[in-house]
């Protein structure tokens, strides 16, 4: 099985997904936002029973999104950022995910000097790094 496809399903398998949404309901800003990006929107219900979203950022090119807009909604519980060409610098931009528990990064440019910033996550209880440039020193700033 892929990395890729085992992120999504691990990510997935601690969140219930609701009932089908209706053919005549508005996507959310939201769901426009990630689409017009080129990526994918699932809705799940998280732990508590809350409706939230888990965005999928596939091979979606770096220029095209910017997570500070994303920020904005405090639906998103779960990020999924894979062949995104993600540097260091778009990483400040993910502390605005305030609702944000699981965190997947898989074959971006994110190297440990920006790790540290993502312990302003309070609710971030999943981090998945696979194939990042990350050293052993990087991941000793997450404590």
């Amino acid at each position: 099985m892929s990395r890729s496809v085992l992120c999504g399903i691990v990510s997935l398998a601690v969140l219930v997904a609701p009932g089908p949404a209706r053919a005549d309901e508005p996507e959310s800003p939201a769901v426009k936002l990630v689409k017009g990006w080129g990526g994918m929107v699932i809705p799940v219900a998280d732990r508590d029973g809350k409706e939230a979203l888990v965005v999928n950022l596939f091979q979606v090119k770096a220029e095209d999104i910017d997570l500070k807009k994303l920020a904005q909604f405090a639906d998103v519980k779960g990020l999924e950022l894979s062949g995104v060409k993600l540097n260091d610098e778009m990483m400040k931009d993910l502390i605005g995910i305030k609702r944000l528990t699981r965190l997947c990064m898989m074959h971006t440019e994110v190297t440990g000097a920006r790790l540290k910033e993502l312990t302003a996550l309070e609710n971030l209880d999943t981090l998945y790094l696979v194939h990042c440039p990350v050293t052993d020193d990087g991941l000793t700033l997450l404590r």
